[in-house]
């Protein structure tokens, strides 16, 4: 949503990662600015960009949108002014394999606009955790790199779907804090929850 300054970024870093493999939902939440043009001319370019047009109900109701659009086995949301690395999403599903993992967690780096560099999360771990562990480390304290955001993680579309894990869009703030947690809550399709931690750069 009014983000057209950053969306040929965004869109760019996924349209050039390594695992070509992929959809790409993407949701204009009514925005007044040129996204829904940008993202219909990217559609006209790559069959695996799909666009959903929407009246302007917020972030939450325009994940909610691309959650039902998905068909793939595994979910990222990316912001319209993040992008990822171009090896983000080989390297992510590379540590799904061989695990009964139900949510991949990742760092990130925060960049201004004059392109300066914070390199806020880099745990130097990468772990299956349990439910309570995984919370703890997204939960810490304010002054620890912060993991508990939507972004820099990949979740299976099986537990959203079935286990009707969605956003609550009554929430305008922190509705990624409440997401990530009802994400660990026990689903039913494994015995034990579990997650994937690790390091990144961004």
């Amino acid at each position: 949503y009014n983000v057209e300054q950053y969306l040929r970024r965004c869109i760019d870093s996924l349209l050039a990662q390594t695992y070509t493999n992929i959809e790409i939902v993407l949701v204009d939440d009514g925005s007044p600015d040129n996204c829904g043009d940008i993202c219909d001319e990217y559609a006209q370019t790559d069959a695996r960009i799909k666009v959903i047009h929407k009246k302007n109900c917020g972030l939450s109701a325009a994940r909610n949108s691309g959650i039902e659009a998905v068909s793939g086995e595994w979910v990222a949301f990316i912001d319209s002014d993040d992008w990822l690395e171009t090896d983000a999403i080989e390297y992510l599903m590379g540590l799904t394999d061989g695990e009964r993992i139900e949510m991949v967690m990742a760092g990130y780096n925060m960049v201004n606009d004059n392109s300066s560099w914070c390199p806020c999360v880099n745990t130097q771990k990468r772990e299956v955790l349990s439910r309570d562990a995984a919370l703890n480390e997204m939960f810490r304290p304010k002054d620890y790199p912060y993991l508990g955001y939507v972004a820099g993680k990949l979740y299976r579309t099986d537990l959203l779907k079935n286990g009707n894990k969605r956003f609550d869009e009554s929430l305008f703030y922190h509705e990624d804090r409440l997401f990530c947690v009802c994400c660990t809550q026990r689903s039913g399709l494994y015995d034990t929850p579990r997650f994937q931690l690790l390091s990144a750069q961004g």
